[in-house]
């Protein structure tokens, strides 16, 4: 088997650093989703926030929201 040369191989690992950056990037991103699912589905169940306006309600209703957030 071919070793890749040391050029090759130091892009090789820039590309797979990029790869893990953005990884990390997204779990952060997913974290801070969950975390604000639940603080509005807490708002909303304990009549912290309300939804009046029958057009928001129905926008509301529409949202893809995880069946089962992360505790």
């Amino acid at each position: 088997m071919k070793i890749p040369s040391l050029d090759e191989q130091r892009r090789i690992v820039e590309i797979l650093s990029a790869i893990d950056a953005k990884i990390d990037a997204e779990r952060r991103r997913l974290a801070a989703l969950e975390d604000l699912y639940r603080t509005l589905l807490h708002g909303l169940m304990t009549g912290a926030l309300r939804v009046d306006d029958p057009a928001v309600a129905r926008e509301t209703a529409q949202l893809s929201l995880p069946a089962n957030p992360v505790e």
